[in-house]
């Protein structure tokens, strides 16, 4: 039990760590590619009038943070339809084209305190569920994002080097949610080495596929956005596409990493006599049974995540030749299928490693419960009775 704790509190010593030195020292740089700066103001609508011919609405609104209380008026284009209009009590966003003019434009509506609900309730659900695990796994989100957003990519929008920068921050998600989330355990050790050999033979066949496909990256306009206003950095499109599909994966080869840990550990605490063997081919049965479902899992949650761009180029062109020879289309496509084979790789590789460590070292559950010892009681002994008849 005190190594279990200790543990998870050097998890989370690290995790800090690595988020605040990382972005200190890797990611502190600023980089912004927006020369026109409007700053945007957070509204509350109080009246809107009837829209005119072109499709323009004129609404009025208090300013929703601040001492201002004077009624302010604003504008908003709504492309003939194409954008939902606002309406009395909307928060809103609100800014100026030209600082001279007192009339603002209508930007976007003000979502965050929504999504703030809406997230609220899903944690609140994970811990009503998972009690205490439930806890580390919204700990292990929180590390994940903050890794992502905080380390990786600033730290790419810098210049680093995105592979060093990609596996670095790969190897510490694995560690930190494997020990926080599931313990310091052998299954923990035999899941994390499972994915780590996965996710290499998933790089591998996407390095020697990348060749015969040639990509170049550019799968997007974002991406060419990015390539053409990096202001003097010279960024690793190719990389960054490529880091990004092994994030993709990373996920989903935990899963089924961890799975595979958990089921032949059970096996094992249920039966101490079963041989390595044994374990390795019930692992690899129910491997089979994992494999479809998460299969169709990655291949829905990419394809599904590009319908619009799909619908788009179908629309515009009939020829399946042409439509599956682009790169950005092919891009959606390699991406799934780079999880899969690491998926595939993954599963019978955890059934192995785990049968390996379960037989040659002793596997302890997370928390050692002391056997209790009951005091023996002496019964006395009855003679038996003689009867003299």
């Amino acid at each position: 039990m005190k190594k279990q704790v200790i543990a998870y509190i050097l998890a989370i010593i690290f995790g800090i760590c690595f988020v605040f030195f990382g972005h200190k020292f890797l990611a502190s740089k600023t980089v912004n590619f927006n020369d026109y700066d409007i700053e945007l103001k957070s509204a509350f609508v109080t009246s809107v009038d009837e829209p005119d011919s072109s499709g323009q609405i004129e609404f009025q609104f208090f300013f929703s943070k601040g001492s201002d209380e004077t009624l302010h008026t604003g504008s908003q284009d709504t492309g003939g339809g194409t954008i939902l209009p606002v309406k009395v009590g909307d928060n809103i966003l609100v800014g100026k084209d030209d600082t001279s003019s007192n009339n603002y434009i209508f930007y976007d509506f003000y979502r965050v305190d929504h999504m703030v609900y809406v997230l609220v309730a899903f944690l609140i659900l994970v811990i009503a569920f998972g009690r205490f695990k439930g806890f580390n796994t919204i700990i292990s989100l929180m590390f994940t994002l903050m890794s992502l957003f905080y380390v990786f990519l600033p730290a790419v929008l810098n210049g680093q080097n995105v592979y060093v920068i990609g596996i670095m921050t790969l190897c510490a998600v694995l560690l930190f949610t494997l020990i926080v989330v599931h313990g310091f355990n052998l299954k923990s050790l035999g899941s994390g080495i499972a994915t780590l050999l996965g996710i290499g033979f998933a790089a591998i066949i996407m390095v020697i596929a990348s060749k015969f496909l040639y990509f170049t990256g550019l799968s997007g306009e974002d991406a060419m956005y990015l390539k053409l206003n990096s202001q003097n950095i010279v960024y690793d499109i190719k990389g960054i596409f490529f880091i990004s599909i092994i994030m993709g994966g990373l996920g989903a080869i935990m899963d089924v990493a961890i799975s595979i840990a958990s089921s032949v550990a059970e096996l094992k605490e249920n039966n101490p006599n079963i041989t390595f063997k044994e374990m390795v081919i019930s692992g690899f049965n129910i491997g089979r049974d994992i494999l479809g479902t998460m299969v169709n899992t990655l291949v829905l949650a990419y394809v599904s995540s590009s319908f619009f761009t799909i619908l788009v180029v179908i629309a515009y062109n009939n020829d399946l030749i042409q439509i599956f020879n682009k790169e950005f289309l092919l891009a959606n496509i390699f991406e799934p299928l780079i999880g899969c084979f690491g998926i595939v790789a993954t599963l019978p590789l955890a059934s192995i490693v785990c049968a390996y460590l379960f037989s040659h070292f002793k596997l302890k559950k997370d928390v050692d419960i002391p056997e209790k010892k009951f005091p023996e009681v002496e019964f006395p002994k009855i003679e038996p009775k003689n009867n003299n008849l």
